[in-house]
């Protein structure tokens, strides 16, 4: 009975690792709020920061642009300036943050000033125009607000890391404290990308370190913990590759086991045990992971593992069982599939996406207590692909936009000039198309992936129908029951 040997299941999996290492350095709408103490001497400035803090975004817009028409905030004109730009950023508006900080930016000695040319900076950098975001952390000077100081260095990091400096990039984090979580964060980064620059000595040695943080570092820190998990998931399997399966196995036990990263860990734990021709114990690992959600990748994959590795310990009756049982599963998930591929078709994955538009918080927590409904089904699977994380920032940025200019388009009045009128609704029209092309681009990624969903299923549940229909032809050949 042929089936895909271990090599090839090790270079899947590497290759995976290599693919998924990195993780985002940030998005558009960070939560900025803890960035600047503020000196409030205006109580105008006062009631739009209230509304900041609350994550009223919209409400202190309103504010601070009404304060700006009528020129009442004279005293801390800079200072609402850069709230305005703040407010921008924090509710998805890049665009108009990127005119609000440039025009602040040129007052670079003040705080106010430096702390826009900043906020530019991180717009420019994402998006990918690194040389002029690296231009302006140049020009930052020491009146920066401390709170933004450790920002700047990072921001730096991720432009040399992006520039593929890794040297430098590595120079830069070592100004950061150790007690650093975005440090922590980059360290990993810079490790993942000089892992897939060949750079593979190092990027291991960086990840050692990573796997060897002390406990009382991280005891606390949830995400730390989930980042030094995939640490050491990443050295497994790179133990795996360079035909090292005890140490592999090493890495793998101190993966977490209620951990987000657990059922690779499994997967690559009875691996390693069948690389070292321990296939008895290489089923333990594995028969954990079958029964776990059929939705994850390494259940699907433990499914056709368990009863290979019962064949070849010839325990044919069993080996079936666990084949059909398989089929059963995967027919199962393939319908499902196909049930949330329709319902994506008709909208309804937009609908969850667009929730919220001007509350990240409240959507997140709108996210954590969706039921398993065919449109969000897979949902966090997809949520995982960077350009599926880039597209959701896109489209409800444009969808909050949106409702910006029809607050606003609400509020002219008759007393408006038609000029106004009819630059907000070129506006309005523009934020419309960016929402309907974002749409259709977010509903084709997820119909590609479920597709490729799908047709793995399909070649998993073939595998396994031709396993079954050998395992019965043997029993014929052998006169078994």
């Amino acid at each position: 009975m042929k089936q895909r040997g271990i090599k090839h299941q090790i270079a899947q999996w590497a290759l995976w690792l290599a693919a998924s290492l990195a993780l985002p350095a940030g998005h558009a709408a960070d939560d900025l709020r803890d960035d600047i103490a503020w000196k409030v001497n205006d109580p105008r400035l006062g009631e739009a920061l209230f509304s900041f803090y609350q994550g009223d975004y919209f409400s202190a817009i309103t504010r601070i642009e009404a304060s700006q028409k009528t020129q009442a905030l004279a005293e801390q004109q800079d200072e609402g300036e850069l709230l305005l730009g703040m407010l921008y950023l924090s509710y998805g508006m890049s665009n108009e943050a990127q005119k609000t900080f440039s025009r602040l930016s040129s007052k670079n000695s003040s705080p106010a000033g430096s702390a826009a040319t900043l906020y530019l900076a991180q717009i420019l950098y994402r998006r990918d125009d690194l040389a002029e975001a690296e231009k302006l952390v140049a020009k930052i000077n020491e009146n920066l607000p401390p709170g933004l100081r450790e920002k700047r260095d990072l921001l730096l990091a991720d432009i040399l890391i992006a520039k593929k400096q890794y040297a430098e990039a590595e120079k830069a984090l070592l100004r950061l404290s150790d007690d650093s979580d975005e440090g922590y964060y980059r360290r990993h980064n810079l490790a993942a990308n000089m892992i897939k620059a060949g750079q593979t000595q190092q990027g291991l040695a960086l990840l050692n370190k990573i796997s060897n943080t002390s406990p009382d570092r991280i005891s606390n820190n949830l995400e730390m913990k989930t980042l030094q998990d995939k640490a050491n998931l990443a050295l497994g399997y790179s133990s795996l590759q360079a035909k090292k399966p005890g140490e592999a196995k090493a890495y793998f036990n101190k993966v977490r086991l209620d951990g987000y990263f657990s059922s690779n860990a499994l997967l690559g734990m009875g691996l390693a045990e069948a690389a070292l021709g321990q296939r008895q114990r290489a089923i333990i690992p594995w028969m954990e992971l079958q029964k776990r959600d059929a939705r994850i990748p390494e259940v699907q994959e433990a499914l056709l593992a368990v009863p290979d590795a019962l064949f070849k310990l010839e325990s044919y009756k069993e080996s079936l069982q666990h084949y059909e049982s398989a089929v059963s599963v995967y027919k199962a998930e393939i319908e499902r599939i196909t049930s949330s591929m329709e319902a994506i078709r008709a909208g309804k994955m937009l609908d969850i996406l667009g929730k919220d538009a001007a509350s990240e918080s409240q959507w997140q927590a709108g996210l954590r207590m969706l039921k398993d409904q065919r449109e969000s089904r897979y949902l966090p699977w997809l949520m995982e692909n960077p350009l599926f994380q880039k597209a959701i920032t896109l489209y409800r940025s444009a969808l909050a936009q949106q409702d910006i200019l029809k607050a606003r388009q609400a509020s002219l009045g008759r007393d408006n000039t038609a000029a106004f009128g009819s630059a907000i609704a070129q506006q309005l029209t523009e934020a419309q198309t960016v929402i309907q092309k974002t749409g259709t681009y977010l509903q084709g990624l997820a119909m590609s992936d479920l597709e490729q969903r799908k047709q793995r299923l399909g070649n998993y549940l073939a595998q396994a129908n031709i396993s079954v229909a050998q395992l019965y032809h043997n029993a014929s050949v052998r006169g078994d029951e």
